[in-house]
């Protein structure tokens, strides 16, 4: 997204980060049940999918707070190494199978159906498997991977400058 918008003629002034709030087992299920079915409310006894109503508004308070005076107080919300690797791994398998759902559309509905329920069933898969490995290569690394993480994250969301603010107001 940064590139998107650097390119755009976009310049980054600050980074103001939004946090799905629920337990992650409970995110794991609203997220695929959104996922599945384009459908964010609750169902059964989870609730909304998606980041929740209350951290919208303090995204949006600090947006206001940067808009007004460029300044906010310090981080409330730091980067989560490990759910911030598991991002990153998850955005570059989710453009591929992007990628590869569409190619695929060509090749008629049936193909196209098929490519969906491969992806489907891969993330179902890389879930259950992939965050506990990377737990692991986080115990294993131990300071080594949350820097290495948090390093790459600022990198990423600050166009490449090396001063990266996350502001949070509460």
């Amino acid at each position: 997204m940064a590139g998107l918008l650097q390119s755009a003629g976009a310049r980054s002034v600050k980074v103001v980060a939004a946090t799905d709030t629920l337990r992650q087992p409970t995110s794991l299920v609203t997220t695929l049940h959104w996922l599945l079915t384009g459908r964010r409310e609750p169902f059964l006894w989870f609730g909304r999918a998606g980041v929740g109503d209350t951290e919208l508004a303090r995204v949006a308070s600090a947006g206001r707070c940067i808009a007004e005076s460029g300044q906010c107080p310090q981080s409330a919300a730091p980067i989560v190494p490990s759910l911030a690797a598991a991002d990153l791994l998850a955005g570059t398998v989710f453009r591929r199978w992007g990628v590869t759902v569409r190619s695929v559309r060509r090749l008629g509905p049936l193909a196209h159906a098929a490519s969906l329920a491969t992806f489907v069933l891969g993330l179902g898969i890389g879930i259950v498997v992939g965050m506990p490995l990377i737990r692991c290569a986080a115990l294993a690394c131990g300071a080594r991977f949350d820097t290495a993480v948090s390093d790459f994250v600022r990198r990423r969301i600050s166009f490449g400058k090396a001063a990266v603010y996350e502001v949070a107001v509460s």
